[in-house]
C-alpha cells in the first residue's frame, strides 16, 4: 500500500484542518474532506481503489464532543472560571469523553470506507482499550523515549481491528522506526513551511508499512 498525496495538497489541508479546529463545528466537514482526499491518494499493489463516502454531518455531534471534551480548557471563550471550573478533576472527568468522541469518529471512518474489490471493513477496537492506549502514550511520555514503543503498539492495535469477516489490517513497523522517524518529521517542521513535507513523509512510511492479510496467516497483500 502506497499514498501518492503531495505537500501542496497536504499543507491546504493543515490549514484547513487549524480553522476548522478553532471553530469546532466547520471541523467535521474539513475531516470528511480530508478523508476523501486520503482514500483518493491511495494506491494498492493489486490496482483496486479506495473512496470515502461519509459527510461532516454524519458524524458532527461526536465530532464536538471529542474536540470540546479534549481541549476544552484551551478554548478561554468557554473556559471563563464559571461554566467549566479550571481543575485536574475537571480534566479527569472530560477525558474519558473525549475519547469516546474519538472512538466513534474512528469507527464511523472505517464503516464509509469503499474498495473497489467490495471489501467492506468495520472497526471492532473497544472503547476501553483506547483509552488504555490514550493513557499508555501520555504516561509514557515521561520516560523521554518510551511512548514510540507504545505508539507502534497502537498503530498495530488499530490496523489489526480494522477488519472484514476474512481479512484484516497488519502493521509491521517498530518502536525504533516510530522514534526517529518522528524526531526527524519535528526537526524538518522548525522551517514552518516544510511542515507538510515533514509530515506527508512520515505518513507515507505508515501507510506503507500496512498490509492487508488472512486472518489465519495467509500471506500478506500490500
Amino acid at each position: 500500500m502506497e499514498f501518492g498525496g503531495n505537500a501542496l495538497e497536504a499543507a491546504g489541508w493543515l490549514v484547513l484542518f487549524l480553522l476548522g479546529t478553532v471553530l469546532i463545528l466547520p471541523g467535521a466537514w474539513v475531516f470528511a474532506g480530508w478523508s476523501r482526499w486520503f482514500c483518493r491518494r491511495l494506491e494498492f499493489s493489486d490496482g483496486s481503489r479506495a473512496e470515502f463516502t461519509g459527510r461532516g454531518g454524519d458524524v458532527l455531534g461526536w465530532w464536538v464532543l471529542a474536540l470540546v471534551s479534549g481541549g476544552i480548557r484551551f478554548y478561554p471563550a468557554i473556559n471563563i472560571g464559571i461554566l467549566v471550573p479550571n481543575h485536574w478533576s475537571v480534566t479527569v472527568f472530560l477525558f474519558p469523553l473525549s475519547c469516546l468522541g474519538w472512538w466513534q469518529v474512528l469507527r464511523w471512518f472505517v464503516r464509509n470506507v469503499r474498495f473497489s474489490s467490495g471489501a467492506r471493513y468495520e472497526f471492532t477496537g473497544g472503547y476501553w482499550e483506547l483509552v488504555g492506549w490514550y493513557v499508555l502514550n501520555a504516561v509514557l511520555v515521561v520516560t523521554v523515549i518510551g511512548w514510540a514503543w507504545s505508539w507502534a503498539g497502537m498503530y498495530r492495535w488499530l490496523a489489526r481491528n480494522t477488519r472484514t469477516e476474512e481479512l484484516s489490517l497488519r502493521f509491521h513497523g517498530e518502536g525504533q522506526q516510530v522514534l526517529w522517524r518522528i524526531v526527524a518529521a519535528v526537526v524538518m517542521s522548525l522551517g514552518v513551511v516544510t511542515i507538510p513535507w515533514a509530515w506527508l513523509w512520515y505518513t507515507r512510511w505508515l501507510v506503507a508499512n500496512v498490509t492487508v492479510e488472512g486472518q489465519v496467516g495467509e500471506a500478506a497483500v500490500e
